[in-house]
């Protein structure tokens, strides 16, 4: 039998003692972020290293990198260390996740009943459009969208409404590090030319949706804001267009903003003075026509 070749032997061998230095690398990790809460905001490296038993050489690797990734902050005036705004950032995440369709339930499932079509929840997270909650329609034609389904950013109401309102720089992240792809032959894919489109939808308070990302699926989305006015997530209605028909998109869109507005005073919003509640006046302005 042919021996093996001490390198190769060496790195196989290694394999299993690195996963365990991982292993032991995270364990320590989440064991110094788990010593931080309401009686203990800011600690010094020695209370850090004292109350995980962490030796200081290993422990100060280890808040260099929590550091650099923003779950820890250092205050040099104090020279503590304390919860950095990283937790902040999915603080709001998990919060928005798990508020937004308890808020917004009642009001999808109405809209669903309403005219049995599917209504979807999306959110922005990072540089990805996810959805967050999803009520089936109970049509045998229905969308294939499930709870945590990742959406493309460019393709279809319930992503537009978020990017119509995103950030100027963020939107422009995110034309330049996510790939624009066709899905149907409606899939707008030309970077200004869909910026212009997103400025229509900002003006006009909805999004409609025609075959982009499905050839015979159409949508109307709407956006929820929060007690910051801030937009904070999308409210879609989506079908067939067997059934969702063209001729009656101004009664959806009339209803997917109103029912987003009911969403946006359930999280506490207030429209500035002056300016309608998102929703209200909608028969009166301009429809963006469908493709």
């Amino acid at each position: 039998m042919r021996d093996k070749d001490p390198a190769v032997f060496n790195a196989e061998n290694s394999q299993p003692k690195q996963g365990k230095l991982k292993s032991k690398t995270l364990t320590r990790a989440l064991d110094i972020i788990d010593v931080f809460d309401y009686d203990h905001r800011e600690l010094t490296a020695q209370e850090l290293s004292a109350r995980t038993g962490i030796p200081l050489s290993t422990l100060y690797r280890l808040i260099k990198d929590l550091e650099t990734r923003g779950y820890l902050k250092y205050n040099s005036h104090l020279a503590t260390y304390g919860l950095g705004m990283r937790f902040f950032e999915l603080g709001c995440v998990v919060s928005q996740q798990i508020e937004l369709p308890e808020v917004c339930g009642p009001i999808m499932r109405a809209l669903n009943e309403q005219f049995n079509a599917t209504v979807m929840l999306t959110a922005v997270y990072r540089n990805e459009v996810i959805c967050l909650e999803v009520i089936q329609s109970k049509n045998i034609l229905r969308l294939a969208m499930e709870r945590g389904s990742r959406l493309p950013f460019y393709a279809g109401a319930g992503s537009k409404i978020l990017m119509a309102f995103l950030q100027q720089n963020q939107l422009d992240h995110i034309l330049e590090v996510q790939p624009i792809v066709a899905f149907t032959s409606h899939t707008l894919t030309n970077p200004a030319a869909f910026k212009e489109h997103l400025a229509e939808i900002r003006e006009l308070g909805y999004a409609l949706s025609d075959q982009e990302m499905n050839e015979g699926a159409v949508g109307v989305a709407a956006p929820v804001y929060n007690a910051q006015r801030e937009v904070v997530a999308g409210l879609t209605l989506a079908g067939p267009s067997s059934v969702l028909e063209h001729d009656n998109f101004p009664e959806f869109i009339q209803a997917v903003t109103q029912a987003a507005a009911d969403c946006s005073i359930r999280l506490g919003y207030h429209p500035p003075d002056g300016r309608p509640t998102p929703g209200r006046e909608r028969d009166r302005r301009k429809i963006l026509a469908l493709k």
